[in-house]
């Protein structure tokens, strides 16, 4: 109530001080005047969409104004609440392009946190089987390691086996040098049948040969 009452007495008066930001209208250079009327000089030329700080309004149509660097009057008419639809426009469109950029390194973080998940993944399958495979291995050895007899039985086993294996290579040896012992005899007596063949030969030539001249005596 008291809002109200002090609000009407300010209509009131001639004139109503407060400071607050306005913008100048769209599509609209305003001059700025070192007074509240048409006859004073001006100051500056505020463009559309300008933001200023309303000092003081009068009843008169005209209105105070502060810039960051000047201050003077302007017609109350060519101020607005509101950024003008120009600014706004600038304003979302800067706003858009800064979530479209937002969006695009959210999109690129996703796909790098997909492909470290992918390989996370990858490398968990990877640990779970060689997991399962030691646990195996493990289970093995507690099992050799629960029964100490059956390791040594395995153990002497292990040692007739190579026992056995050493007499099989050792008896394959044997045999081979028999049979290469058996493969130089054969050489030897295929090259004394030829020796003694060849001598067969060569008496029988000399008796031919000496046989007709006993026979020409």
């Amino acid at each position: 109530m008291r809002f109200w009452l002090s609000t009407s007495l300010a209509l009131a008066i001639s004139s109503s001080v407060w400071a607050n930001t306005h913008y100048i209208s769209d599509d609209l250079t305003v001059p700025l005047r070192s007074g509240d009327s048409l006859e004073y000089r001006i100051v500056k030329l505020l463009p559309a969409g300008e933001p200023v700080t309303l000092i003081q309004s009068k009843k008169n149509g005209w209105s105070k104004v502060a810039t960051d660097k000047f201050t003077g009057w302007m017609p109350t008419r060519f101020l607005i609440n509101t950024p003008s639809a120009k600014q706004r426009l600038e304003e979302l469109t800067g706003i858009h392009q800064k979530l479209k950029q937002t969006h695009e390194k959210q999109k690129q973080s996703l796909e790098h946190t997909q492909t470290q998940l992918t390989k996370a993944q990858t490398e968990l399958r990877t640990l779970t089987q060689s997991h399962a495979n030691l646990q195996q291995k493990y289970a093995r050895l507690s099992k050799v390691a629960a029964d100490p007899q059956a390791v040594e039985e395995r153990n002497l086993k292990l040692e007739q086996e190579i026992v056995d294996l050493n007499s099989a290579n050792l008896m394959l040896e044997q045999q081979n040098q028999m049979l290469a012992d058996t493969r130089e005899r054969n050489w030897f007596l295929a090259g004394a049948g030829v020796l003694i063949m060849g001598l067969l030969v060569g008496l029988g030539a000399a008796f031919l040969i000496r046989k007709p001249k006993s026979m020409w005596k």
